[in-house]
């Protein structure tokens, strides 16, 4: 016997360890995510419902990559996402820097030439 797929609205929520935890800014109670759609690769709108029943606040909120933490191992050239200061700071220190300028985490030290425009500030 073959299981049909679950329409959307049926499908279990996501796990809280992969969801965004968020509160009603109301009510103060649980939010749970109804939905989510990509805008850019470092943006995504987030639609939220009150968990209270006698509130029934429904928001929408955009969830934004600010900083990396830890560099990927395959970037894409395409993205800019500035390294935060404690991740700037333990790469410095890394013995691999002294050893070879042209290495890659001297790359990822360098400061663009032109920090390129705040693309998301029209979505907020």
């Amino acid at each position: 016997m073959h299981k049909k797929p679950l329409p959307q609205q049926h499908r279990k929520p996501l796990p809280k360890s992969v969801a965004v935890r968020c509160f009603c800014p109301h009510c103060k109670a649980s939010a749970f995510i109804r939905w989510s759609h990509e805008i850019t690769p470092l943006v995504r709108r987030v639609s939220y419902a009150c968990s209270n029943k006698a509130c029934g606040h429904r928001f929408v909120a955009h969830a934004e990559a600010t900083r990396t933490l830890s560099p990927s191992a395959k970037p894409d050239p395409s993205i800019y996402l500035p390294i935060a200061e404690a991740t700037r700071n333990a790469i410095a220190q890394h013995p691999s820097m002294f050893e070879d300028e042209s290495g890659p985490a001297v790359r990822l030290l360098a400061s663009p030439a032109k920090a390129p425009e705040d693309r998301h500030a029209g979505l907020r």
